[in-house]
């Protein structure tokens, strides 16, 4: 490849980059879609989702704990500060239950990607790997 080939052949070059960058799009594009790609991305959520609970958890352990500390020592705090405290953990419980309604969420994508996307003998082994277990999911059935 000489500058003479490079100067009559301008627009294969320019024309052979396109379809590289066409070609890789496309490529990508299909991975993004495939159900493998879909569980990642679920995967993904559901691991954002399981850190933003675990957070709000200690959040909410916390404002109970200093809580706890302020009403033994009521005598000495003044009720505008415990009335605060009280605020506190009410917002940090309210905040704890929507992250953990997050995550159920992310939980049942997770599992609707795995049941609508991947066969049947894969389902199984897939649902063990990647979500957390309960005792009641144990059981066939629970009333």
């Amino acid at each position: 490849m000489d500058t003479d080939f490079l100067i009559r052949n301008w627009g294969l070059l320019a024309a052979s980059v396109l379809l590289l960058a066409v070609v890789l799009n496309v490529i990508f594009q299909r991975l993004w879609q495939s159900p493998f790609g879909q569980l990642r991305r679920a995967l993904t959520d559901l691991q954002e989702r399981s850190l933003a609970a675990a957070k709000s958890g200690k959040f909410a352990e916390k404002a109970e704990s200093r809580l706890d500390r302020m009403l033994q020592e009521s005598a000495k705090i003044r009720p505008s500060e415990l009335q605060e405290a009280k605020g506190v953990l009410q917002d940090a419980r309210a905040l704890q239950k929507i992250a953990n309604d997050k995550l159920m969420i992310a939980e049942n994508h997770v599992r609707r990607i795995i049941h609508e996307e991947f066969p049947p003998y894969k389902q199984d082994r897939l649902r063990e790997r990647y979500l957390r277990q309960s005792a009641a999911d144990r059981r066939p059935f629970s009333f």
